[in-house]
């Protein structure tokens, strides 16, 4: 009965009700159940929301879409070409001040869960349970009703806060839902935002690496990238009155178009686009699938995009060993913000903990084993307190450094700004070109250590510094490239 329960469960969708399971003891029989469908013609582009609102499910929006679909299609074939674009990301975290910045201590942190959190929360749970009061690290037997009760506690029970992991990038998808790309981005869609926009800032940053339909990135190390005012934010109905709970992102809110819906968000972002003029890259194969014509118009579209713009076209970012990817990537994974904050953590527990200094290091935070071990010496009350101590006083720190933050990066002029975007550049070309590979072991960890700080500085005065200096060291190493040099003489 197995296979039964699989296709219950990735198979029926709750919002389509359209195939019936029948049961017996040998065979299983899938019979599709037509959905209600209605007509809809119209020779003009047509708007699907109402009233800020988007229901995907409804037979008429759905007609509303097809039509938009075949209104556009027919368009693109005539043109030959695709030339309206939309950015598109997904979020948990609202953009602050509608900027899209760097991920980083100074800009974003968040609850992590560790190997003591875990330890904490069974713990907890066990005792909820009433049966384990005597000894409460001895592993219950049933594992469901446990389970159950931390799941009660809730997700971020114990959890400590940590910097957001280091990203120099900030990645889009342009004309396509997030969860269409599947095959290519293993990023979890589902967030509390989805944020579209035009694409004009993107392309006139002066950052951006790549683009393509599953995948567009900049960075934003240096200087954040604008929301437009024609930014549509687009939310979850479920969620939607639970993020107005909060004053801030509620008075952020009224300062664009937020359209709210109910059902499969990438239908959603797609019905958005189509409303909007814009062709889906993926229309979803239960609305339409584009033959070869339309499918070789977007790919040579985008192309043309790129060419036109000075951007690499689909260069994937992940990076491993320092091949195949974007530089970007390796530089990212030599940052130590978060290993540093847990050596925050460590040393704040030691001076509320002196007396059992041998019993608090790294491992508390990776293995529940020796979490449990220092819970016995402290106590779990204790513990918690000293949790909610330290999270209170990270909270109170990330505000005052965000602050800092904000108002070091107004300090950015012009001509600093145009020698950032001509270092990026430069560092692009030396790698692109291979001119790394043409250095002495010295030299590379020289180069190496001096786009780390480029890049890892948290100050706009060191972050400049770093670039002189790259391109007094490193100016001579590509043949005619002295756009970099030539900036600082500004």
């Amino acid at each position: 009965m197995q296979i039964f329960n699989w296709v219950k469960k990735h198979i029926l969708k709750k919002e389509e009700r359209v195939i019936k399971i029948i049961e017996n003891e040998q065979t299983l029989v899938m019979a599709v159940s037509p959905v209600e469908e209605i007509q809809f013609e119209s020779d003009d582009i047509v708007t699907i929301s109402q009233n800020n609102f988007i229901d995907t499910t409804d037979p008429l929006s759905i007609a509303k879409y097809k039509n938009n679909l075949r209104l556009l299609v027919d368009e693109v074939k005539e043109k030959k070409s695709v030339d309206k674009f939309k950015i598109i990301r997904d979020d948990d975290f609202f953009p602050t001040d509608w900027q899209w910045r760097v991920a980083s201590q100074s800009t974003g942190i968040e609850l992590s869960s560790f190997g003591l959190s875990y330890a904490l929360k069974q713990i907890v749970a066990s005792y909820n349970l009433g049966n384990y009061q005597n000894n409460p690290f001895s592993i219950p037997l049933d594992h469901d009703k446990l389970n159950e009760e931390m799941r009660k506690l809730g997700r971020y029970f114990a959890a400590i806060y940590m910097p957001v992991r280091f990203r120099s990038t900030k990645h889009f998808t342009i004309n396509t839902p997030l969860s269409y790309t599947g095959e290519y981005n293993c990023v979890e869609s589902d967030r509390n935002f989805t944020i579209i926009d035009n694409i004009n800032n993107f392309l006139l940053s002066g950052y951006a690496y790549s683009a393509d339909y599953r995948d567009a990135y900049l960075d934003v190390t240096h200087e954040s990238l604008s929301i437009s005012e024609e930014a549509i934010v687009l939310i979850a109905e479920d969620r939607y009155q639970t993020l107005l709970q909060d004053p801030k992102i509620a008075s952020d809110l009224e300062k664009r178009h937020v359209i709210v819906y109910r059902g499969e968000e990438a239908v959603a972002i797609n019905m958005i686009l189509s409303q909007e003029g814009v062709l889906p890259a993926r229309p979803g194969n239960r609305y339409m699938i584009y033959d070869d014509e339309i499918r070789t118009i977007l790919e040579n579209s985008m192309k043309m995009l790129c060419a036109n713009n000075g951007i690499e076209y689909s260069k994937g970012h992940g990076n491993i060993d320092g091949k195949g990817g974007h530089f970007s990537d390796l530089y990212d994974g030599y940052n130590r913000e978060f290993y540093e904050a847990q050596e925050d953590f460590i040393a704040f527990l030691i001076n509320c903990f002196p007396e059992n200094t041998n019993l608090i290091n790294y491992r508390i935070l990776r293995d529940s084993y020796y979490a449990e071990n220092l819970i016995k010496a402290v106590g779990v009350d204790a513990l918690l307190q000293a949790i909610d101590d330290y999270n209170q006083h990270v909270l109170k720190l990330f505000v005052v450094n965000f602050n800092k933050y904000v108002e070091d990066r107004a300090t950015i002029t012009p001509e600093i700004s145009q020698i950032f975007k001509q270092t990026v550049l430069f560092i692009r070309n030396f790698y692109e070109t291979g001119q790394d590979k043409n250095l002495s072991f010295e030299e590379s960890e020289k180069f190496k250590n001096l786009v780390t700080l480029f890049y890892h500085a948290k100050t706009v005065e060191d972050q400049l510094l770093a670039a002189t200096e790259i391109c007094n060291t490193f100016s001579v190493a590509i043949q005619n490239d002295t756009n970099i040099c030539n900036s600082f003489s500004m």
